[in-house]
């Protein structure tokens, strides 16, 4: 029985270790990421994302993404989103973004679907980079 606690901390630092080393690298990362809900909620961003679109990340938190694309895109958007869930596959395809002046920025979007009780279910983890 002994053993088996000093197994389950070991493993538990482990996980610890490897979510906090995530963490750093998502917050760091020179592209935009973002973690979406089922509904396509921001629940976190990096700032790369944020600066994508000209705004705070603490703004954009609990938000629908959907907000801040371009009213042409927005249909394409849900429909290109909701595919990823339903399918539990990656897609990549390009979608412009409103900055808070008012300015488009177009962006490269790899969307992949995965599942985290942390999360809550199934959520979007996605990169964005600018493409000028």
């Amino acid at each position: 029985m002994f053993m088996i606690g000093i197994m389950v901390e070991r493993l538990t630092a482990s996980l610890r270790l490897a979510d906090e080393r995530f963490h750093r690298g998502f917050l760091e990362s020179p592209i935009g990421l973002v973690l979406l809900d089922s509904d396509v909620r921001i629940l976190e961003l990096n700032p790369a994302f944020a600066a994508i679109l000209e705004r705070h990340a603490d703004d954009l938190v609990g938000h629908d993404l959907h907000d801040h694309i371009h009213v042409d895109d927005r249909a394409r958007g849900r429909r290109t989103y909701q595919a990823a869930l339903d399918r539990s596959s990656p897609v990549s395809f390009q979608e412009r973004y409103v900055r808070s002046d008012g300015a488009i920025r177009t962006v490269s979007v790899h969307a992949h679907p995965q599942q985290r009780e942390a999360y809550m279910g199934k959520y979007l983890f996605c990169q964005g980079a600018r493409r000028e």
